[in-house]
């Protein structure tokens, strides 16, 4: 089932499924997908089904929308794991075929663990202790 995976930044994600032809994303509650988030216009930005695939466009929003970091201008086509910013929302595109593990990868020496995430570009490390 292709759906939308939106991550608040101060709560769980939700998971929406995309349905319809097109849907519609922003703060009014006209939209079909409806997100409180004060940086989002009312009528912020539209998904649309053609074809077989999935389409993104900004609908001329007051402080854009931004699609794996660039700013959307026109129609742009969505791939599995995209990420859609809206504000301080992370929505991520998912056809069925994206796995929310991926991003992150593992990186082992003898002396620590490092998780590197993509996402926000920052490097957790956890000393290991030898002498267990």
């Amino acid at each position: 089932m292709t759906e939308l995976i939106v991550k608040y930044p101060d709560r769980t994600a939700d998971h929406f499924a995309l349905g319809r032809l097109r849907i519609t994303i922003g703060r009014s509650a006209r939209n079909d997908l409806c997100i409180p988030d004060p940086f989002a216009s009312r009528v912020h930005a539209e998904v649309r089904r053609e074809g077989d695939g999935y389409l993104l466009q900004d609908l001329g929003s007051a402080n854009g929308t931004l699609y794996n970091g660039a700013n959307v201008e026109g129609v742009v086509p969505l791939t599995p794991g995209g990420r859609i910013q809206i504000g301080e929302t992370e929505i991520i595109f998912d056809d069925g075929s994206y796995n929310s593990s991926m991003g992150a990868t593992m990186i082992t020496d003898n002396s620590e663990v490092k998780l590197w995430s993509r996402s926000s570009h920052s490097c957790l490390r956890r000393c290991l202790r030898t002498d267990v």
